[in-house]
């Protein structure tokens, strides 16, 4: 049977594309000429929009099969990726590197231990030059919490012939571990392949991840509620966060 991770790897593109909103939000704060750090990159579909419009990217992913693929879809001096693990960040990062570190698509949300969290957030001020930037994108877990969202839309991709259901199973105790349970169905002729897989999350409410990016040091913190700069509210579909080193 098909591995879970190295099914996804194939589909990744196809399942999450780059957004040309999401790439606006981040050119608006990014100078011309800067670099960029895309943490848990992926594929790299980020990364290498970014570079393709002039920024010097680097892409980072724990997968191996993941920065294979990115890699094997550069084509641009600009862009580069690394294996690496987000909790162990200077190992691959210096001082002073970077001008926007970017960490989308409920990343920070897997790292179970806020300790971790924190961790994450005090290397990221530390690989900032003076004025360099901090995007975090998770889901708003607020929403999540008080309405008990057990389902989240299907994603289908007919041409490919995927379909990709995602589920949050709920632990007893207010602030504890969310599994988040996906299956991706693979129709191969007229057979159909199923591979589900489960996944912990820390559930971080919007106000609780705004004071550990303080904590960490960041300023100038705003908080929105999607890539479209949407106020935030209870109800919004995801929680953004910016900060600065200043």
């Amino acid at each position: 049977m098909t591995d879970f991770y190295e099914a996804l790897s194939c589909y990744y593109d196809y399942l999450f594309p780059a957004s040309p909103t999401t790439i606006d939000f981040i050119g608006r704060r990014a100078k011309a000429h800067s670099s960029i750090l895309d943490l848990a990159c992926g594929t790299g579909n980020y990364s290498l929009a970014l570079a393709h419009l002039g920024w010097k990217v680097t892409g980072v992913d724990l997968d191996e099969q993941m920065i294979d693929l990115a890699r094997a879809k550069v084509r641009d001096k600009r862009c580069r990726f690394e294996v690496g693990d987000m909790r162990r960040l200077r190992e691959v990062c210096a001082e002073d590197e970077y001008d926007l570190v970017l960490c989308i698509g409920n990343s920070l949300a897997h790292l179970t231990n806020k300790q971790d969290i924190i961790r994450l957030l005090v290397d990221c001020l530390a690989i900032l030059k003076q004025g360099g930037k901090l995007i975090v994108q998770i889901v708003n877990f607020d929403r999540l919490l008080k309405n008990r969202i057990k389902n989240l839309p299907e994603i289908v991709r007919e041409k490919v012939g995927i379909t990709f259901i995602r589920q949050y199973e709920y632990s007893a105790g207010p602030h504890s571990i969310i599994n988040f349970v996906s299956e991706l169905k693979i129709q191969r002729g007229n057979k159909e392949e199923s591979l589900i897989n489960s996944i912990p999350l820390l559930p971080i409410k919007s106000r609780k991840l705004k004071s550990m990016v303080e904590w960490a040091g960041f300023k100038e913190i705003d908080l929105f509620g999607d890539f479209s700069e949407a106020d935030y509210s209870s109800e919004s579909p995801a929680t953004v966060i910016c900060g600065s080193k200043v």
